[in-house]
């Protein structure tokens, strides 16, 4: 390995290390905690930081979809109010995370105890991360600490790019609602084209009975706990969820994202290292001007947009935008 990528390897792991530490939500009061995050990688540190950024929304405007089994709920009437608060920052592009489960301000928690107990750990949402698959508290009562009073009943959602598509509401505390049957059929009725959850090609199964729905649940809540992708069968086709659940409870996304900012900033890094020139041109393009001291840090914004920040005029020069 040259000494320049050996160069660039440093500098990428060093801001990547510094950005997450310093935006990643933790409690820095914990030795354990502590002790695990600065033992990590830059790799598994934008990992982790990638898991809990799927967790929270980017902050863009969406289209919303809405389900048929949303449109026949009474429930979508009775929470209006609610809802309408929902769909209007969904719309606009305004933070959800008031809606969200107070378990996000955790970007990274530990188990006490050696063995594996996916279901405790707070940094992760085995539902998104298997199915893709949000869930919003359905309340207008905004607390002290910025997030809504816990509800009754929640809003299930998928979020794509530049689309939100809102399924069903159903109360929080129905047994295994985490694994209802009924919110994959919701989706694959209502928006079949649109890949929300994958269908394996070429696999059939036999009839199903829905008096097998809870025990299906049950089953199909404990495999996830464990970190195992348990397939679902829809009228004879077999399902699985487009989150990619990982051994780690994490989703294959979080991973992808990895690799591709990692490249991009190596290959940013390079240019400027090699052509620095080049960079000014192309900023100066755009209307700016770099200083002559340069010193540029990683940064992602609210929105999923990911880069280098100049840090003394903040100026920020995008590499590409995250989506999941």
């Amino acid at each position: 390995m040259s000494e320049m990528n050996s160069d660039l390897l440093v500098v990428t792991e060093n801001i990547v290390r510094e950005f997450v530490l310093e935006n990643l939500p933790y409690d820095r009061n914990k030795t354990a905690v502590l002790r695990d995050l600065e033992g990590m990688t830059g790799n598994d540190l934008l990992h982790t930081y990638l898991n809990w950024f799927a967790r929270i929304v980017p902050s863009v405007p969406r289209h919303v979809h809405l389900s048929q089994s949303l449109l026949m709920n009474p429930l979508l009437s009775k929470y209006g109010r609610e809802y309408g608060e929902i769909r209007f920052a969904i719309e606009k592009g305004i933070s959800l995370q008031p809606f969200l489960s107070r378990s996000v301000r955790y970007g990274y928690d530990r188990t006490k105890g050696i063995a594996k107990n996916l279901r405790k750990r707070r940094d992760l949402d085995l539902m998104l991360n298997d199915w893709g698959i949000h869930h919003l508290h359905l309340s207008s009562c905004v607390e002290d600490d910025g997030f809504v009073a816990r509800s009754d009943y929640i809003l299930f959602a998928i979020f794509r790019a530049n689309h939100a598509f809102l399924i069903d509401i159903r109360p929080h505390n129905e047994e295994h609602v985490w694994a209802r049957k009924e919110l994959f059929r919701a989706i694959l009725k209502s928006w079949p084209d649109y890949d929300l959850i994958w269908r394996l090609e070429g696999i059939e199964a036999g009839g199903e009975n829905a008096d097998e729905d809870a025990e299906f649940a049950e089953r199909h809540v404990a495999l996830r706990q464990a970190g195992v992708v348990s397939p679902v069968v829809i009228d004879g086709s077999v399902y699985v969820g487009s989150g990619g659940l990982s051994t780690a409870g994490t989703s294959w996304h979080s991973g992808r994202w990895t690799a591709t900012i990692r490249r991009d900033l190596a290959n940013f890094f390079s240019r400027w290292f090699n052509a620095p020139g080049g960079v000014r041109s192309e900023v100066l393009a755009q209307g700016a001007l770099l200083p002559d001291e340069v010193n540029f840090r990683f940064f992602i914004q609210n929105d999923g947009k990911y880069g280098a920040l100049e840090k003394e005029r903040g100026m920020f020069l995008k590499l590409g935008q995250i989506v999941f």
